[in-house]
This record gives structure tokens, C-alpha cells and sequence, in this order.
């Protein structure tokens, strides 16, 4: 009878335990592999549109070089054709990346005087202005460009008024492409700017890309050239489309600029690969990683054979706690085979008690073991999908962070060229008076003219001044000290007495300011600037005054610099720490000071805004430290500083 009992009871409830565990195992198994594929997947088309992001840098540094070429040309109408040659020269020798420099003009564009330079050196038999300095044999030589009328390089800007980047082409034996800009005057087109770059450096960038461990990354054109390739021989000759199926779905949907990922097959070496593509946005092209399925999934696998070890012993030890239990009544059994039923919903926090004797508790502390097993197994699956999380995290923050560096980079690139550009050209331009001037012994015009390159020079010395104390900020540091911010404040205020007291201003300082820690000379720096802006921009205050202070706020103080001054127009709250921002174009400076401002409270830890009434009610300047860089000392002072 007791044989009986126990063998039907292993024959009903053997099957549908297994069953139940088999198949929550194989459910939790497949959503974790689908879950770690997909992520494997994406990790791989994120460093796809990583690369992409880096070549489209590298590419918009390069055009940024025939831009600035063009612009120059349309903003200086007075140079003569030997000094372009000259600057087309210094080009080429200062940017061992490119190895040819252009400039090619509309006939009579240049001054109208082609008739005098018929086959001259860089023109042509008519006399148009075409000179080519390049290193294409080696050395640097000077060329006059040929078949500019019928080659797109210059039909293309001409024809769209746009930067233009071609299509790859062999020039010489040598695998280029030209990187070409207008050159407009009152809005017409006169010629073209332009650069070569040789396209052998970026193949050998590309080609040191690695994928897992015999992936590799494709470099293709926009027309689906391939730009680079494992197999030298078909670079520039073969199209993304020759490679196989995958590859011209890829074409045609990296024609549109779009990013994606597809299953294919490895080119090189036959075997299976995921293709991940992304589009380089400045020129249209398109970088595809192809990742080898094998390693990018071997992770997966193993995790797979891992939980299928665990789901196999999990069977056995089920099976071993069902025969033991079949020896003992129905009740405890059926009880069991509830939680057995839990656990199968996945509930692994279902425990047996064990306070039974016999069978019944051996069989109870076994489904004990089986389930703490489990829940050790699942929770290794939830940790290494949480540490693949947190590796895509880290990722998307670094690729994040590499984005805002590329354009705050633009962005600094942009204002500095700007900035610099506009002294520049008025020294080149007013030298060249200088020079006529001195020809004609013009004494008055000499001087005057004279007074004026250097106010530009003197310009540019203070900006370039500005950006080296801004590029030394948090790079070169004194060791911090504790310091009174109420001395620094009076001593800050005192480098600015003379403003001060031009305009009568009244300076007071809070009695009450702590001791902060921290590099003593940048702090008062910032204090310095902050009071010397207030000054600056009081207007006709009749009673004008500044305050320095603290207030209590949630976590740390907040100090602040309050003037009564024109104010500031909310609009403009955002902008004014940016880098040459300058509400007032009128007044002086070079619209660095509160950028430095703004470095100087992020190296100690901080962040600083702006607050305003609005035009003519007066602003205040508020900002933080680190919390470790405020003691709980009292700040000495008397109160008020007179200047």
C-alpha cells in the first residue's frame, strides 16, 4: 500500500513539477538571452555612431580650413596674386594633413588683370588666377589648376553656393577627395577655396578600429564608394552594394542618412555578423562596424549554459524532494506541490517549513535548498543584466559628454576665429595704408594710421590674454588655503578703487562671511570680477552701490554680488557666462570675464547665475562652493569697505 501510494504520487506529480519548471526555466532563460543580445547589439550600433561622430569631427576641422581661406578672400579685396600664392603656400606647410591648397577665380574675378599673368606661375594661358600649391610628388610645387569649367569640383560649389565635400577620386595615383568652399562677392560667385586630403590616413585610421576580436569597421562615400576596406585592392573601386545583400540595403538607407543595424553576413570572412551603420553627417558618408556574431553573442551563450547547468540540477534536486515526499501522507505533499507551484510562477521567496520530522522534513529543507539555489541563479541573471545596464549607461554618458565637448569645441572654435579675425583684418588692412602712406610721405597719415594697427594689436593682445587665463583655470592650480572671503572681498575691492571711485559707488561688505578653502589668488579674482561688472554697469545711478554677502541656503551658503545697476534684460540671463558674450557691444572688454568667473566657481566645486529685475533695476551675481570648501569660521570684517 505504502509502495503504491508512493509510486502513483511520483507518477501524477513528477511530470507536472518538471513541466512547471521547465518551462518558467526556458521563459526566464529566453528573456534573459533576448534581453543580453539586444543589448550587445545596441552597445555595438552605439559605437558605430561613436566613430561616425569622430570622423564627422575630423572631416568639419578640415573643411573649417578652405572656409576660413574663402572668407578671408571675400573679406580682403586688396591683396595681390603673389601673397595668395604665399598664403595658399603657408597653408599647405602649416596642415601635414592635406597635401594640396587652391584657390581658382572666374575669369577677370581677381582684379581684372589676367591679360598681365598669361602663363604665369599658378595660371593658366589666359592669365586667370589658378594657383595649386600641393605635395603630390613629394615636395611642395606650384600648379595652375586645369579642367576647372568641366570638373565638379569647382562646378558644384559654383553651381549650389555651398561648402561641398566630393565624391573620392584618384588624382596622380594618389586616392583623395577635395574639400571645397565658395568664394562670393555682394553675393555672386567668384571662385572657390579648397583643400586635398589624401584618404590614405583616414584608411589607416579606419583599419585600426577593432571589433570584439575580428570584427572590423567599413568606411563608404556617400555614393556607397568604399573608402576603407580590409582588402586594399577595392578601395575607390568596389561599392558598399558589391560586398552582398545586407550591404545594399545598407546603401540605400545610409543614402538618407539614416543609422540602423542589420544581420548579414561578414564579407571578408563569410561567417555571420551584425552590421551596425551610422551616418557622418558633414559629408554624407557612412561608417559600418561589422561585429562577428559569435563573439558578440559568446557572453550570451555561456550565460545560456550556465542557467541551463542550474535548470538541470534544479530538476534533479526537484526529483530527488518528489521521491522523498511520495513516502509520507497526501496533505504534506499536496502542500508541497502548492509551493513547488509558486516557485514555477516565480515566486522564489516560497520557503517549506522544516520544523516537520522524517521524510517530510528532509523533503521540505530540499525544496528549501533547490529554491535558495534559484533565487542565487536568478539573481546572478539580474546582476549581470544590471552590470551590461550600467556599462550602457556609462557608454551613452561618455558619448553624450564626447557630443557636448565636439560643440562646445565648435562653438569656442567659431568665437575665437570670429574674434580674432576682426583685428587681424584691420591690421592687414591698415598696414597697407602704412606702406603707401610712407611711399607719399604722408606724416599725418602715417601716424594716424599707425595709432590704429596698434589699438588692434592691443586688442587682440588683451583677448589672447583673456583666453590663456581661462585655459589656466583648473589646470594650473596653487595649493588651496583657508581664507576669509571677507579680506578677499576688500581686496578685490581695492584693485578696482579706481573705477570705484570714478563713479562713486559704495562698496559694502557683509560682517558675517565665512572662511573658505581654496586657491586664494582665483578667488579673489572672482570677487575682483564680479565688482569690477557691477562698476562697470551702473549707469547713471545717482547713488551707486554694491554689496557683497552671504545668505543660508538648504545645504551650503550662497554668496552673492548685488548691485543697483542698469540691470539685465531676463532674455539674456542664460547667455551672459558664455564664452565672448557681450549685451553691451559698446562697452570694453573682451566678453571673457564672466566666463572666467563661471570656470572659476566649477573648479572649487560650484555653480553661478544671475538674477535681474529687468533693464534699470540693478542685477546680483549668486554662487556656490563646494561644500568642503566652506568652514564653519567666521569671516572677519568690519562691515563696509569705502573706496
Amino acid at each position: 500500500m505504502k509502495a503504491g501510494m508512493r509510486g502513483r504520487m511520483i507518477i501524477i506529480i513528477l511530470p507536472v513539477v518538471l513541466t512547471a519548471l521547465a518551462l518558467s526555466t526556458m521563459t526566464i532563460l529566453a528573456l534573459s538571452v533576448a534581453a543580453q543580445r539586444d543589448r550587445s547589439a545596441t552597445l555595438a550600433f552605439e559605437a558605430a555612431r561613436g566613430y561616425a561622430g569622430r570622423f564627422d569631427a575630423q572631416l568639419e576641422a578640415r573643411l573649417a580650413i578652405p572656409r576660413t581661406m574663402a572668407r578671408f578672400m571675400e573679406a580682403n579685396r586688396s591683396a595681390d596674386r603673389q601673397e595668395v600664392m604665399d598664403g595658399l603656400k603657408r597653408v599647405l606647410d602649416m596642415n601635414p594633413t592635406i597635401i594640396g591648397a587652391d584657390v581658382g577665380y572666374e575669369p577677370e574675378a581677381f582684379d581684372g588683370r589676367d591679360e598681365e599673368y598669361r602663363n604665369a606661375p599658378g595660371h593658366d594661358a589666359t592669365g586667370r588666377f589658378l594657383p595649386y600649391w600641393n605635395r603630390l610628388a613629394g615636395s611642395a610645387r606650384l600648379d595652375p589648376m586645369v579642367d576647372m569649367d568641366i570638373s565638379d569640383w569647382y562646378l558644384i560649389p559654383k553651381r549650389t553656393g555651398r561648402d561641398t565635400i566630393l565624391e573620392p577620386f584618384t588624382y596622380e595615383g594618389v586616392l583623395m577627395t577635395s574639400l571645397m568652399c565658395p568664394i562670393l562677392r555682394d553675393g555672386e560667385f567668384a571662385g572657390i577655396a579648397g583643400v586635398d586630403i589624401s584618404l590614405e590616413q583616414m584608411d589607416r585610421e579606419v583599419s585600426a578600429i577593432r571589433v570584439f576580436d575580428s570584427g572590423y569597421a567599413i568606411l563608404a562615400s556617400a555614393a556607397g564608394r568604399l573608402v576603407s576596406f580590409p582588402d586594399k585592392s577595392r578601395i575607390g573601386a568596389a561599392a558598399l552594394a558589391d560586398l552582398g545583400p545586407a550591404f545594399g540595403s545598407i546603401a540605400e538607407d545610409a543614402s538618407r542618412r539614416n543609422a540602423g543595424r542589420i544581420e548579414g553576413t561578414d564579407p571578408v570572412s563569410g561567417a555571420a555578423a551584425l552590421l551596425c551603420y551610422a551616418p557622418i553627417g558633414t559629408a554624407g558618408w557612412t561608417m559600418i562596424l561589422v561585429a562577428p556574431s559569435a563573439e558578440m553573442y559568446q557572453d550570451v551563450e555561456r550565460l545560456a549554459g550556465s542557467m541551463a547547468l542550474v535548470a538541470v540540477a534544479s530538476a534533479l534536486l526537484v526529483s530527488v524532494a518528489i521521491v522523498v515526499a511520495a513516502g509520507t501522507v497526501a496533505r504534506p505533499v499536496v502542500a508541497l506541490s502548492a509551493m513547488a507551484d509558486a516557485i514555477a510562477g516565480g515566486n522564489l521567496d516560497a520557503r517549506a517549513p522544516e520544523n516537520q520530522g522524517g521524510e517530510l522534513g528532509a523533503l521540505a529543507r530540499a525544496f528549501n535548498n533547490m529554491t535558495t539555489r534559484l533565487d542565487e541563479a536568478f539573481t546572478e541573471v539580474r546582476l549581470s543584466v544590471a552590470e551590461l545596464t550600467r556599462a550602457r549607461a556609462a557608454q551613452d554618458a561618455l558619448i553624450t559628454e564626447l557630443e557636448d565637448r565636439n560643440a562646445e569645441l565648435a562653438r569656442f572654435t567659431y568665437a575665437v576665429s570670429h574674434d580674432l579675425k576682426s583685428p587681424l583684418i584691420t591690421i592687414k588692412g591698415f598696414l597697407g595704408y602704412v606702406l603707401k602712406e610712407a611711399e607719399c610721405g604722408d606724416t599725418e597719415g602715417l601716424r594716424t594710421d599707425i595709432r590704429r594697427v596698434d589699438e588692434a594689436a592691443n586688442r587682440m593682445s588683451l583677448l589672447l590674454d583673456d583666453l590663456l587665463e581661462l585655459s589656466r583655470i583648473g589646470r594650473i592650480s596653487r595649493p588651496p588655503t583657508y581664507n576669509p572671503l571677507g579680506d578677499l572681498a576688500r581686496e578685490a575691492g581695492a584693485m578696482v578703487a579706481g573705477r570705484l571711485e570714478a563713479i562713486g559707488a559704495e562698496l559694502i561688505i557683509a560682517p558675517d562671511l565665512p572662511v573658505v578653502f581654496g586657491d586664494k589668488e582665483r578667488l579673489r579674482e572672482l570677487l575682483q570680477n564680479l565688482i569690477d561688472n557691477a562698476a562697470k554697469f551702473m549707469g547713471d545711478q545717482a547713488s551707486p552701490r554694491i554689496e557683497v554677502g552671504a545668505d543660508k541656503g538648504p545645504e551650503e551658503p550662497v554668496f552673492y554680488v548685488r548691485d543697483n545697476g542698469t540691470g539685465i534684460d531676463p532674455r539674456y540671463l542664460s547667455r551672459i557666462f558664455g564664452l565672448f558674450e557681450k549685451l553691451d557691444q559698446a562697452s570694453s572688454g573682451t566678453g571673457l570675464g564672466l566666463a572666467i568667473v563661471k570656470r572659476i566657481v566649477e573648479v572649487h566645486g560650484g555653480r553661478i547665475w544671475a538674477e535681474s529685475g529687468g533693464t534699470g533695476k540693478g542685477s546680483e551675481f549668486r554662487f556656490t562652493l563646494n561644500e568642503n570648501a566652506v568652514k564653519a569660521k567666521e569671516g572677519a570684517g568690519n562691515g563696509r569697505a569705502d573706496p
